[in-house]
């Protein structure tokens, strides 16, 4: 299976793609702004899950940084595919 990243993974669609790619035996990292657009513990609700997973790495980052330092590391792994969704 895929070793597969996901920003916005407290939002609503990052924690559902998040959810539904563990299900699928992938490998999730996600990142978040946490930002103050949405309150922190609605967000912190919809990743419980994705924090009880075994093997799931969750980091707040900025999102702008973080997407950035993404595409350098995905860059330096010969990533193929990049997929955006907003």
């Amino acid at each position: 299976m895929a070793r597969v990243v996901v920003t916005g993974a407290a939002g609503f669609v990052g924690s559902r793609l998040a959810e539904r790619l563990l299900c699928g035996g992938h490998e999730v990292g996600g990142v978040d702004a946490f930002t103050r657009f949405y309150a922190r513990c609605a967000k912190e609700r919809t990743v419980a899950l994705l924090r009880a997973a075994p093997g799931v790495q969750l980091r707040e980052r900025n999102n702008v940084r973080a997407t950035e330092a993404l595409l350098r590391a995905a860059a330096w792994a010969d990533v193929r595919r990049v997929v955006l969704a907003s």
